[in-house]
Order: C-alpha cells, then sequence, then structure tokens
C-alpha cells in the first residue's frame, strides 16, 4: 500500500511558505488540521472490528503522522487545490479529480479526494456496481453530488460541507448491477473530501458515463441541463 502521507507535509510547506501567504481567511492549514482531526476520530466508526483492523490502524496511524507535521505551519497560510495537489501527492482519478489511496483491505478502501474549480477538476458522471460510497468534509468549499437513477431520471443533489452531514451513495440492491449515476463539482474555489467504499473500490466495478447517457440525461432532465452539462465527462 502506498501509505507515506508522513513526508507529504515537506512538499507542502516549500509552496506555501512565503511572505505572500499569510491572508486572513477561514481556507487555512488551521481549519485544514481540525477538520481532518476530526475525520480521523470518525473514521473508525465505518469499519467493523475484524481482522481487518490492523490495516485500517495503519492507515489512519499515516494521517496522523501528517497532522502532527501540519501543526507546525503558519495558522494564518492560506490553501489551494495545487498546495493539496503536490503536497499530498493527488494523482488524477478515472472520474475526475485529483486522490491518494490510504487505506485499502479486502472489504474497504478510503481515499483522499479534492474536486476543484481552479484547477477545473470534477468528478464527472458514474456509477459502481454493488458499491456503497460515503464521502467525508475535511476541507475547503461546499461540495455538491447530483444523482441521476439507472433510469435516467433525477434524484437529488446533496450538498457535502463544513458542519455538515455525510453523503451516502447507496449500493445497488441486485448483485451484479450498478446503482445510481453521480458526480461531483465545487460550489467555490476547491473540496478535499475523504471518501469510503465498501467494498473495495474495483475499477471493473466502475463506468463512466459515455456521450449516449449523458444525451439521454439531458432529455430526461430538462431543468438540469446547467448541471448535467457540467459534469459530462467531454467537460
Amino acid at each position: 500500500m502506498q501509505l507515506t502521507l508522513a513526508i507529504a507535509i515537506i512538499s507542502i510547506y516549500f509552496d506555501l511558505k512565503g511572505p505572500d501567504d499569510t491572508k486572513d481567511r477561514d481556507d487555512n492549514y488551521q481549519t485544514f488540521v481540525e477538520n481532518l482531526s476530526l475525520c480521523i476520530e470518525e473514521l473508525p466508526n465505518f469499519f467493523v472490528q475484524d481482522d481487518e483492523n490492523k490495516a485500517i490502524q495503519f492507515g489512519i496511524s499515516k494521517l496522523v503522522d501528517f497532522i502532527n507535521s501540519a501543526k507546525e505551519i503558519s495558522s494564518e497560510v492560506e490553501l489551494s487545490a495545487d498546495h493539496l495537489i503536490n503536497g499530498l501527492k493527488l494523482e488524477s482519478h478515472p472520474e475526475g479529480g485529483a486522490y491518494r489511496e490510504i487505506i485499502r483491505t479486502p472489504n474497504y478502501s478510503v481515499i483522499l479526494f479534492l474536486v476543484s474549480n481552479e484547477n477545473n477538476l470534477v468528478s464527472s458522471w458514474h456509477s459502481l456496481m454493488n458499491t456503497e460510497e460515503t464521502w467525508i468534509y475535511v476541507s475547503g468549499d461546499p461540495l455538491r453530488i447530483p444523482r441521476i437513477n439507472a433510469n435516467y431520471k433525477w434524484v437529488t443533489e446533496e450538498v457535502l460541507e463544513n458542519g455538515g452531514n455525510n453523503v451516502t451513495i447507496p449500493a445497488s440492491e441486485k448483485d451484479g448491477e450498478f446503482g445510481d449515476w453521480f458526480g461531483a463539482y465545487c460550489d467555490g474555489k476547491y473540496s478535499l473530501i475523504l471518501a469510503r467504499c465498501l467494498p473495495q473500490f474495483q475499477l471493473n466495478k466502475f463506468k463512466r458515463a459515455n456521450n449516449d447517457d449523458v444525451q439521454f440525461f439531458l432529455e430526461m432532465n430538462p431543468s438540469y441541463t446547467d448541471t448535467i452539462n457540467k459534469l459530462s465527462p467531454e467537460n
């Protein structure tokens, strides 16, 4: 497992340190540290205490190491999407956005996931087979998560934000069946979240909407044209 978050802070530190980076905003490193600390406290509640516990605790321990290092940075430093991408060593995700996996066991996987208007990063329309996904706010602006069902009808658009509830995309009810289509976009500069897949995320249980799917979305939901187009893989 690629669990080297403890050294990621070095890159962030040299990216952020400088006289022009001390703006008085809520979107700062102190807020990030506080929120990620709370997420780590909550994270074990998402797992059954079984024989995978050691792997889960190992992944969490790496995040704790990261937070302890992050506390050394000025609380006035303003974060940007580029700082997080470079410092956390985030990579491109197949659905769009940027991510880093921190926990993988046979039954679970957890990633840090970033969506950003600054970098034109959205989570485009996609669907998962027999997989539940829960999104937990960490830092940044509110994240909007629209859903469309397997019959191409609009279901809802939920908001993940600081102080709000987690958002869960339920697994499909029938074995071998894909669930709702969903995606996500940032209502501001960037959104950083933790995403847990139950069972673990697998590419062979993932599909991204194609042009025909998007066309059906538009035909069936004309009132939501802007949002549908925003999360189109073509964009």
